[in-house]
């Protein structure tokens, strides 16, 4: 294939609508980047767009990166720059970074949806707090202590966790939180297992990734009670949790719904709540359009769900407390 027909399939692939654009026509349009396909991403910004256009005509171009920094620069010198385009919408770490990185230099404002760690990839904010910049952001976070305690009550004789992540910068900086809440004297106790695996940039590149890390799970696994998810491209998937019991037979507490309804996938999850985050970042969306210091641009970390896999949890004889008997 030449350059110039692979050159077309890349863009063929992360275009997913677009609307032409008049020069003046860039104060009614936002730009909306998913950094990969499927979930969380797909759902998140499909039910932000329905909540938008509730409420306000504009005109929306939407895009997805396969995680590609390169496909995203093209989207911000190509669109975003060239057209003044003022509003940006981003879903997910990879998109969000891009973003900001492109922020330095040209002045639009960002609304940052689902990114694991906002703050730790640069984000001029502070949760609870009107923004002093055109960004705010509503991440894709679950408190490190919740999902520690959620282990504690299932597993209460549990000593050495496994942590598989792909090495990309929301993985990274989760593991610093995780490594620094495990030091508190409540956890003090645990032991870490954790590997890195290689990052695949691409659409379906999270397929490498478990492939991958299932040979390093296999090599651990007689040193670890359990395993948890990463809060990456890899950990959210479905196959990521089933790899990891199928092949380990280690139950695994993983990081979104899917994981745990999916047969096979998690003993149990806590999750962000993706229709708060949407909401959130449509309310905010809104704001700027209407440049307007309301409310809802303050960033705020979602709500989060628990969600047991019944199943998994009588096949290995555990007890389930009374406050999660009805998740």
């Amino acid at each position: 294939m030449s350059h110039l027909r692979k050159a077309a399939a890349i863009l063929a692939s992360i275009l997913i609508t677009f609307t032409p654009l008049n020069a003046q026509e860039g104060d009614n349009t936002v730009v909306m980047i998913d950094s990969d396909a499927g979930r969380p991403y797909k759902e998140l910004t499909d039910r932000t767009i329905a909540n938008i256009k509730k409420h306000r005509e504009v005109k929306i171009i939407r895009f997805r990166i396969g995680n590609s920094l390169s496909h995203a620069r093209r989207i911000f010198e190509e669109i975003i720059i060239k057209r003044n385009i003022n509003l940006v919408y981003t879903a997910g770490t990879i998109a969000t970074i891009s973003a900001l990185n492109h922020s330095k230099k040209h002045d639009f404002k960002i609304v940052s949806a689902a990114a694991t760690d906002p703050i730790g990839i640069g984000m001029d904010i502070k949760f609870g707090e009107h923004p002093c910049c055109n960004m705010t952001a509503f991440p894709y976070f679950v408190d490190i202590e919740d999902r520690l305690d959620l282990v504690l009550t299932l597993f209460p004789t549990a000593k050495t966790i496994g942590y598989l992540y792909a090495d990309m910068p929301q993985s990274i900086s989760y593991l610093k939180m995780l490594k620094t809440t495990l030091k508190k004297q409540k956890y003090n106790h645990l032991k870490l297992v954790a590997g890195k695996v290689e990052f695949v940039s691409s659409e379906g590149g999270y397929k490498r990734m478990i492939s991958i890390a299932r040979n390093r799970a296999i090599e651990i696994m007689d040193e670890v009670d359990l395993f948890m998810s990463p809060s990456d491209q890899m950990g959210t998937k479905i196959e990521f949790s089933q790899m990891i019991y199928t092949s380990t037979g280690k139950p695994i507490i993983g990081i979104s719904k899917d994981e745990v309804e999916a047969q096979n996938g998690a003993i149990a999850s806590i999750y962000p709540d993706l229709k708060d985050i949407a909401d959130r970042a449509a309310n905010a969306v809104i704001a700027f359009i209407d440049n307007a210091a309301t409310n809802s641009l303050i960033p705020r970390k979602p709500k989060s769900l628990i969600i047991l896999n019944k199943s998994i949890i009588n096949d290995l004889g555990i007890s389930v407390p009374d406050k999660y008997k009805h998740h």
